[in-house]
């Protein structure tokens, strides 16, 4: 079998061992298919399965345990596996249409955020638009004016250090 993981079909082909891998964890996690992986039986069609996805529908309808293990295993198929068709080709409810998935939900389209300068004036506390002043005055080199507006933010929010910074860069 290859250097692959012990007991997985696919030998050296790592893609088959994550999908054998991906299955079994999925049979594991399901409370009604976690006690099957300790049938060697069991084991041994899922891994013909594995092998040879064509005889999954034939399995399935000789043995139930195969059945609920790939609908366990094929739960998370991507949208573009036909999934009812291979369903309706195991036949498993006895002739009947197999119940229909649900279809996908489609995205919303998204709204469009406001540019970041709208969203900042909105949610601009006082002591920033006195920041923000300020250093409109410093690219200016106006830093008498920079100071007073420092100032102002200081006077708002003593706690924030930044504003004593910008202060502090205005007498360099």
């Amino acid at each position: 079998m290859g250097g692959g993981f012990p007991g997985a079909p696919g030998g050296e082909n790592p893609m088959m061992n994550q999908a054998y891998l991906q299955g079994l964890m999925k049979l594991v996690s399901n409370p009604e298919t976690k006690d099957m992986i300790n049938d060697p039986a069991f084991m041994k069609k899922v891994q013909m399965c594995m092998q040879n996805p064509s005889m999954i529908p034939m399995m399935a309808q000789q043995d139930p345990k195969i059945a609920k293990a790939w609908e366990v295993i094929s739960q998370d198929m991507p949208q573009n596996f036909d999934i009812e068709q291979l369903m309706k080709g195991m036949n498993m409810s006895g002739g009947e249409e197999p119940p229909s998935r649900p279809e996908p939900k489609k995205e919303e389209p998204k709204k469009e955020e406001p540019k970041k300068e709208e969203k900042m004036e909105v949610e601009k506390r006082p002591d920033e638009v006195a920041k923000d002043k300020g250093n409109d005055f410093f690219k200016k080199r106006d830093f008498a004016a920079a100071i007073t507006h420092y100032n102002e933010a200081i006077s708002i929010n003593p706690e924030e250090p930044l504003y004593y910074s910008n202060k502090a860069a205005c007498f360099i």
